[in-house]
């Protein structure tokens, strides 16, 4: 095999994989606005869709091990959950409350100010 049928077949095993990182970052940035995530995204776009294309990179390489082929639908199956799992993740949907881990007794919160009472003004007299 040349090292352009070799890549060839590298590019295309992988491609389901990229293809589907790159459309869950872009996606979840376009739906933030309808659904509110449990935190504020706090990854760049690129970096959730290097982390997701890891987790598809491994799938589909460990299906292709596993089951002998590539473009089984038991892989494609698991790449789609895999990568779903690993969004949910990344977006803290595993925080039962959705909020951050409250601040130690160390750190200093402010106090919130009272709002000033409205000065009353004498009326001017009618003439």
């Amino acid at each position: 095999m040349t090292a352009y049928l070799l890549a060839d077949h590298l590019l295309n095993l992988l491609a389901p994989a990229a293809l589907m990182a790159l459309l869950l970052a872009v996606f979840s940035r376009l739906f933030q606005k309808f659904f509110k995530p449990k935190q504020p995204l706090a990854q760049a776009w690129y970096a959730q869709a290097a982390i997701n294309f890891i987790v598809g990179a491994v799938v589909l390489t460990a299906g292709l091990a596993l089951l002998g082929r590539d473009g089984k639908m038991l892989t494609y199956v698991l790449l789609v959950l895999a990568m779903a799992l690993g969004q949910w993740w990344q977006l803290g949907g595993w925080k039962p409350d959705g909020k951050l881990p409250k601040a130690s007794k160390t750190t200093k919160i402010m106090k919130p100010v009272k709002a000033a009472k409205p000065v009353k003004t004498a009326k001017p007299p009618v003439s």
